[in-house]
């Protein structure tokens, strides 16, 4: 019918900034042909999140009113071809001013990046690139936030 009044299906393209992402669901990464490297990046991200401590296991009763959040696994194969799983939780579910005060999210400012590629080059030093697997893991919050197990992990019963 729709080829009959000359109407096409809308083709969906991936923004440019997702084209590094695997669109994976954890199902389909753990399932891939390139599911042991999935798996070991998997496994490190919960290797330093329990070695960071970033959760607790708690009963579903001490959420009391705070809404139970829910959260996802992020693929991505970097440029160097690593494999690269994130966890992260979905923090837009939250109800603005009942559990959260503020997001922050350090990023450093493009006239301060120009300064530093400025003095490098003046002074001949290398710059390099590098990347902190768990620098989101240091940041301090003053208030209980309540999630659901991942995917991946032994289902308790309990929540983090």
């Amino acid at each position: 019918m729709w080829e009959v009044l000359g109407r096409r299906k809308r083709i969906r393209k991936v923004p440019a900034y997702l084209q590094n992402y695997a669109l994976l669901t954890f199902a389909e990464a753990v399932s891939a042909s390139d599911k042991d490297k999935w798996l070991e990046a998997i496994q490190d991200e919960k290797d330093s999140l329990e070695k960071n401590q970033t959760w607790i296991l708690v009963n579903r009763e001490e959420a009391l009113t705070n809404k139970i959040l829910t959260n996802k696994w992020v693929f991505k194969q970097k440029d160097d071809g690593r494999y690269r799983a994130r966890l992260v939780i979905r923090g837009f579910e939250q109800e603005y001013g009942l559990n959260h005060e503020e997001t922050f999210s350090p990023v450093i400012n493009s006239s301060s990046m120009r300064i530093i590629f400025a003095l490098a080059a003046a002074k001949d030093y290398r710059i390099i690139k590098f990347d902190i697997k768990t620098a989101f893991l240091y940041g301090e919050i003053d208030e209980d936030i309540f999630m659901e197990l991942p995917e991946g992990y032994k289902k308790t019963g309990k929540i983090c």
